[in-house]
């Protein structure tokens, strides 16, 4: 059993599509419908907690849920501060690459690296440093 603690609509838009992503469905509300076809965050607004238990979700308050359980609470906006955390740590991804060139990104920056040169972008600026491979034999 988890319980989820949802203080803003986007918090709750966010975790009812990671939930219907799992599987999940309603059960009590709507017999069975997917997470994200009813806002059950109108009912109680900044006070919604969501339980989730072997696929099934219902809601319920804030105050109804301290004096019902004693189960950990999961605060939505610390999932979501984390996924954006862990999403901006992953390393640079690879947007081409063809036999004449690899174009790789990583936030505003942009390497397009050919068999004889490197350049090196940020956000649509010309480039902004220019290797040839000879320098770059030098450079490792």
């Amino acid at each position: 059993m988890k319980f989820y603690r949802t203080r803003t609509q986007d918090e709750y838009n966010w975790l009812m599509e990671k939930l219907e992503e799992e599987g999940n469905r309603w059960v009590r509300v709507s017999g069975g419908t997917p997470p994200t076809e009813d806002n059950c965050w109108r009912v109680y607004r900044e006070k919604t907690v969501i339980e989730e238990e072997g696929g099934e979700l219902s809601y319920m308050s804030y105050p109804y849920y301290l004096k019902k359980y004693s189960d950990p609470l999961i605060e939505v906006s610390d999932m979501m501060a984390e996924e954006k955390e862990w999403e901006e740590s992953k390393g640079p991804s690879i947007v081409s690459n063809t036999t004449d060139s690899i174009e790789i990104t990583k936030g505003r920056t942009k390497v397009v690296v050919t068999e004889d040169e490197v350049l090196i972008f940020v956000e649509g600026n010309l480039a902004l440093a220019y290797m040839t491979r000879p320098h770059l034999r030098r450079w490792r």
